[in-house]
């Protein structure tokens, strides 16, 4: 099970690699986070979607739910431990 990006590490992957991996997908596929929208439903509640760019052709935006986009863990070798690319 993926769990998605939340809120408050949106402003910290903005303009940074993330993973786009949509429910049902086995593996996730590196895009740019370009931004973060708050959209209001029909029945008043409120959701975030996220904007992601295509690494391949700098031309393709994909809107999506928070939950499809995931931080790209990364290792840093110096304390030989996991952390984040922000």
């Amino acid at each position: 099970m993926v769990i998605g990006m939340e809120l408050a590490e949106v402003k910290r992957a903005m303009n940074r690699k993330v993973l786009y991996w949509p429910a049902g997908s086995e593996s996730g596929t590196p895009y740019i986070l370009t931004g973060c929208i708050l959209r209001r439903r029909k029945d008043g509640s409120f959701f975030y979607q996220a904007e992601i760019l295509d690494i391949a052709s700098r031309n393709s935006v994909i809107i999506c739910s928070l939950d499809d986009v995931q931080k790209i863990p990364i290792t840093d070798e110096r304390r030989d431990k996991e952390c984040w690319n922000f």
